[in-house]
């Protein structure tokens, strides 16, 4: 290695060399950010994979570009152009918590919205300056309980439903199908969820940045009255610092030019109109606009050292999303759901990488116990040889969280769903149906017991007795699992089990998670407790990896997108960028 630092050196001297000259040579200091509607969780990878259309960007991606434009020393003025976001709002909670981060450095942060959501007006409360179109239009409508109750037109059909649950409040996730409405206990449950959220949501939203008190709780009492609204609303409350039209925006809050539009436009006809001439205020204004690519790539050169040859220490991030499965061992990786059986190989394949961290992202509703029981294994086997910090997504229940308390530690959102824990099996009877439809259903040579796996007649109650074993079993199973994980006694868990559900801050109470802290945020406070330097970065290895092949172009399944490439491709080649290197390692997988 010695050797070739040596031998090296001087083209690298000469390359350091040449990216300060570049730098010089840029200009620009403010950055007009488009932010994204919605995110993917997993990018495709293979030959293939360049012939899909970039759709949506990818989250991990896109953290870590604001938190690295964040830290741009060339960075003064950041402006967010808002739209109607279709994130989670997990995901708007963490992104806000990154452009508050950008403000708090001592950037200007400005945002600029035509319309949207209570998610769009979330975002926007995170930036000290706010704008809108003056007609926009939002609709805020915060995270409710509805629900569509089914047994009466199950019982028209002649379908029954029967659950059988370990967990007093666990039958509740299926009370759509067994009630006409919810339970007292479920209605409870319901109740405190939405005012646990809504605290949640309104400690930024109903909080603007630079908005005093008495405005902050004039506006908190607007939004609790109504749903919609428009600009002229927020402006009159002082949400806005001014409405804009789209047009005149850039100019107005770059140059003072005017916020409305002309009133009168001549058209002109016959002679061409002559060329116009930019004045210099307009060329001074092109002079301060930048791009993220260009910003980046100045910090990747300012950062560059040509004494700098070891190779950057390694973080995987393993994607949990969806309902969790059994799956087959051979079977290919999706974009979506959790697959348990190659999930599980990956996770020992991990046990032997360089990778130093292992991150396990979980936004999953739940799913099979024995899938889950196999993945919490897996995970509490890898977590006993290097660290394993699981960061919870929108949703992390009953299955989610039983594989979740395996990690070393869990993180979660403010605004996210934790819980459920608890056991239940559905058997539906179509007896009724049958009969209404003149079938008939005949068996033989069936065993005691085997009456659990069909869809007709009732169950005996030596069948009732063994299920409800079985479940109470899989319930002691599932809290001592969580007990094990957590180090915690059993007791400790049934406070908050039973198959209820609950939000971070419950959980965090109760001593079931560790915090709530974002992706960057986990990665900086392991990067100080691992003992690494403050500008150590990391390579991310993102898993698992889904291939796109031949099959999947013709049959259309295309996972999505490419991420953030189109903003970040330029930067395979350089190294040295101030945060861990998804900006730079990752595009080049």
């Amino acid at each position: 290695m010695t050797v070739l630092r040596f031998v090296f050196f001087p083209f690298r001297l000469l390359l350091a060399l040449y990216y300060r000259a570049r730098n010089l040579r840029s200009t620009g200091n403010t950055l007009f950010h488009e932010m994204p509607e919605r995110f993917v969780l997993v990018r495709p990878v293979g030959l293939f994979s360049m012939f899909v259309p970039v759709r949506d960007y990818n989250y991990f991606e896109y953290l870590a570009t604001l938190r690295l434009l964040g830290e741009s020393p060339d960075l003064q003025t950041l402006i967010l152009v808002v739209p109607s976001v279709e994130a989670s709002w997990a995901q708007v909670e963490e992104i806000g918590r990154e452009v508050r981060r950008i403000g708090a450095a001592g950037k200007r942060v400005m945002a600029y919205c035509e319309g949207g959501n209570a998610k769009s007006l979330y975002l926007m409360a995170c930036a000290s300056e706010r704008y809108a179109a003056p007609h926009a239009g939002f609709l805020a409508i915060l995270p409710e309980a509805e629900g569509y109750f089914f047994r009466g037109l199950l019982q028209k059909l002649g379908v029954q439903v029967e659950t059988y649950t370990a967990g007093k409040q666990k039958d509740e996730s299926f009370e759509i199908l067994t009630r006409r409405s919810w339970s007292p206990s479920s209605r409870k449950n319901q109740e405190e969820l939405v005012k646990s959220l809504h605290r949640a949501i309104f400690m930024t939203l109903g909080s603007p940045e630079g908005l005093e008190k008495k405005k902050a709780a004039a506006f908190q009492r607007f939004l609790s009255e109504r749903v919609s609204f428009d600009a002229q609303d927020l402006e009159r409350l002082g949400f806005l610092k001014k409405r804009v039209a789209i047009s005149r925006f850039r100019d107005h809050v770059l140059g003072d030019a005017p916020a409305t539009l002309p009133d009168g436009v001549e058209h002109p006809f016959g002679n061409r109109p002559p060329e116009p001439v930019a004045s210099p205020t307009a060329l001074r204004l092109e002079r301060q606009i930048t791009n993220e690519t260009t910003l980046l790539r100045r910090m990747g050169r300012r950062a560059y050292s040509p004494w700098k040859m070891r190779a950057l220490p390694s973080v995987a991030l393993v994607v949990m999303d969806g309902a969790i499965t059994m799956g087959r061992r051979q079977e290919p990786q999706k974009a979506h759901g959790i697959q348990a059986q190659p999930l599980r190989d990956l996770i020992y394949g991990l046990a032997g990488s360089r990778d130093e961290l292992v991150l396990l992202y979980i936004d999953s509703p739940g799913g099979s116990a024995d899938a889950s029981e196999l993945l919490f294994e897996a995970v509490y086997t890898l977590s006993r040889k290097k660290p394993v910090f699981a960061l919870v997504g929108a949703t992390c229940a009953s299955g989610g969280f039983y594989i979740a308390s395996a990690a070393n530690r869990i993180y979660a959102p403010a605004i996210s769903l934790l819980g459920s824990i608890g056991v239940i099996r559905i058997r539906p009877n179509l007896t009724g149906l049958y009969q209404r439809v003149g079938v008939d259903r005949r068996s033989l040579g069936r065993k005691p017991g085997r009456e659990i796996l069909s869809e007709t007649g009732p169950l005996s109650e030596r069948t009732k007795r063994i299920v409800r074993d079985e479940l109470k079993k899989s319930y002691e199973l599932f809290v001592g699992r969580v007990a094990l994980g957590r180090n915690c006694e059993e007791k400790q868990v049934h406070r908050v089990a039973g198959g209820r559900v609950w939000t971070a801050d419950t959980f965090q109470k109760a001593g079931l998670i560790d915090g709530q802290l974002s992706l960057v945020e986990v990665m900086e406070n392991y990067r100080r407790e691992a003992g690494f330097p403050d500008q150590q970065q990391f390579r991310l290895n993102m898993y698992p990896q889904v291939k796109t092949d031949v099959r999947s172009l013709v049959s259309g399944r295309i996972p999505f997108s490419l991420g953030m490439g189109h903003a970040l491709e330029s930067l395979a080649g350089e190294k040295g960028l101030s945060y861990f290197s998804l900006a730079s390692q990752m595009i080049r997988e």
